[in-house]
């Protein structure tokens, strides 16, 4: 899945860059985390939603869950005790 979600990206670049700039003008401007972690699983829900077919969303949804899970344990966001839960 991250590899095409790279391709995408990279194909849509101006999209998926003013989404970024976007976010990382709310943290510069240290914008409430709750508020913003909702906007952005909001944003992801209607990207599912829009552009994903019924029938692969609720794998998309499992893939994106998972994309998550790895990121943060990639930077140790999670004690050991917290591991699975």
């Amino acid at each position: 899945m991250l590899d095409r979600v790279e391709r995408t990206a990279t194909a849509t670049l101006h999209a998926t860059q003013g989404v970024s700039n976007a976010v990382k003008q709310a943290i510069r401007e240290e914008a409430d985390p709750d508020i913003m972690a909702g906007a952005l699983v909001d944003g992801l829900t209607m990207t599912l939603l829009a552009s994903v077919a019924p029938d692969r969303r609720r794998s998309v949804a499992n893939d994106l869950v998972m994309l998550l899970y790895r990121r943060l344990d990639s930077l140790n966001m999670f004690d050991e005790d917290d591991a699975g839960k």
